[in-house]
């Protein structure tokens, strides 16, 4: 409602001429994708997430106990160790940092 009190007449001509528009897709992704998908996820279901993986040639990791921000709840250490894995798996332990020398 309140919304509404800001539109002008001219803001469905704006609308309609954004979404009208011819809109090149993008390139092809050529890399490796994972999506991240939490089974309590009320802003990004997980369907919604299986249906942008599928999309993207991408593989999905799904967490069911989790939500939105699951990098913010309990156990998201074990999603950063998955995601690291994958992240080695797919592009090779050259990307590992090295472990930081120390001092004798």
């Amino acid at each position: 409602p309140e919304l509404l009190k800001l539109l002008v007449s001219e803001s469905p001509h704006l609308i309609r001429a954004f979404f009208d528009r011819d809109i090149a897709p993008p390139p092809p992704i050529r890399c490796p994708i994972l999506v991240v998908a939490g089974g309590e996820d009320r802003v990004a279901p997980v369907a919604s997430q299986r249906g942008q993986a599928e999309g993207l040639g991408a593989e999905i990791k799904e967490y069911p106990e989790h939500g939105h921000w699951m990098m913010g709840e309990a156990g998201s250490q074990g999603i950063v160790r998955d995601i690291h894995r994958w992240i080695v798996t797919k592009l090779g332990e050259e990307i590992l940092l090295p472990e930081p020398a120390t001092e004798d």
